[in-house]
């Protein structure tokens, strides 16, 4: 049999690898553990923001006739019933709210000027249900309206012009500037 104190120094020899070992190994794992802590996922967000604003298109413009009465009036009036000509018409397509406006009629070219010395001369602008907008030469009226959009719609431009005497036979040519402002 083996010297009795050679077993235990072998033995005090393997405890004391073992435990260098276990120590080895724990450290090998506390710094393993620590290594994935730091690996912790991290976010940002990024927001986006905007503005859209209202935009108007005009479609299928459509020239009025003007009508006479025989006497002292051209008119071309959203009213059916006192119209004698026809109104003139477009197609009017906004994203969002829009301020219409519309001018009074303009000469473009008639034999005689008649809104030099005309009593009326006007211009509307809506359907037939009722005027969103008219002016008049003298700077009276409604001169502009605000819709809520969208819009997708036909409206109808008119005019109106009364004579101080009796309209002379000739070739009348007028125009009407009708303006959408996006609101």
């Amino acid at each position: 049999l083996a010297n009795p104190l050679t077993f235990i120094s072998m033995k005090k020899i393997i405890q004391k690898r073992c435990a260098v070992g276990a120590i080895a190994a724990a450290c090998l794992f506390a710094v393993a553990g620590e290594a994935f802590a730091q690996a912790v996922p991290d976010d940002a967000t990024i927001n986006f923001t905007g503005t859209v604003g209202s935009v108007c298109t005009f479609s299928n413009v459509i020239d009025g006739v003007l009508g006479h009465d025989g006497n002292r009036v051209l008119n071309a009036s959203l009213n059916s019933a006192s119209n004698l000509g026809t109104p003139g018409s477009l197609d009017l397509n906004c994203t969002g709210p829009v301020e219409v406006s519309v001018s009074t009629p303009q000469e473009n070219g008639s034999t005689t000027n008649l809104l030099s010395n005309a009593d009326v001369a006007r211009a509307a602008f809506g359907q037939t249900d009722g005027v969103l907008a008219f002016r008049d030469k003298n700077g009276g009226g409604n001169t502009s309206g605000i819709m809520a959009g969208p819009i997708d719609q036909t409206f109808s431009v008119g005019m109106f012009i009364e004579a101080e005497q009796p309209i002379p036979a000739g070739s009348y040519n007028y125009n009407v500037v009708v303006t959408a402002t996006p609101q």
